[in-house]
């Protein structure tokens, strides 16, 4: 009965060999098949996993370079803001050197309305 099983086996595991009886020489066949067998498998899988890990190698270099180009349009738009509050500020300062200087309120600063005109 345990040969009839494991000559069962061999014909499912192994369906290119013909394996009747499962001797000594059968069940290195049966080795050998399923061997080839694995092996035969693992090369679809292989190049599958090396065309995924391409692939994601790729997309990781296109997120780095959005995050680079987001990164340089932040850097520019801190740049642009600083230099207006700069001019702002430079402005400002000129402004009350001569509101001391004169003691006199300059015509932009009139009152119009319900709001400061600047």
């Amino acid at each position: 009965m345990f040969a009839r099983e494991r000559a069962y086996d061999c014909k499912l595991v192994c369906l290119d060999v013909n394996v009747v009886s499962c001797g000594l020489s059968s069940c290195k066949i049966l080795l050998l098949s399923l061997k080839k067998l694995q092996r035969d498998m693992q090369e679809p899988v292989l190049s599958i996993l090396v065309e995924v890990e391409r692939i994601r190698g790729q997309a990781q270099d296109r997120l780095m370079n959005k995050l680079a180009a987001a990164r340089h349009k932040a850097e520019e738009k801190r740049a642009t803001a600083e230099a207006k509050s700069n001019r702002q500020a430079a402005k400002t300062d000129k402004q009350a050197d001569y509101i001391r200087r004169t003691g006199r309120v300059p015509s932009s600063f009139t009152f119009c309305g319900w709001c400061w005109c600047w």
